[in-house]
């Protein structure tokens, strides 16, 4: 079971809820993946997401990449969430220099 562990009002009146727990167990509209330009979902959290959420995740996401082509990075890609709690699942690409450098 998930856990709330901090709650902001947004300007406008949203909620932002910031949760401790198993994002495949969440009912919510959309989480977000940490993913590669070719949004293959091999291990880590996407690769947990798969187990979870079956293979139309991986089939939805090969799709888009064969419809768009790459995400670039710090754009997003947006496909459903198979058979996870929420709607949609926004893969979001980063840049792995900035992710994989040490922060001291």
């Amino acid at each position: 079971m998930s856990m709330i562990k901090a709650e902001h009002r947004l300007p406008g009146g949203n909620i932002l809820q910031i949760y401790h727990g198993d994002l495949t167990e969440e009912s919510t509209d959309a989480i977000v993946n940490a993913a590669n330009q070719h949004l293959i979902h091999g291990g880590g959290v996407a690769g947990h997401f798969l187990k979870k959420g079956g293979a139309e995740i991986q089939e939805q996401s090969d799709s888009w990449t064969e419809k768009h082509g790459i995400v670039p990075t710090g754009q997003v890609a947006v496909t459903g969430a198979g058979r996870l709690g929420c709607k949609y699942i926004i893969h979001a690409v980063g840049r792995m220099d900035i992710m994989m450098s040490p922060s001291y």
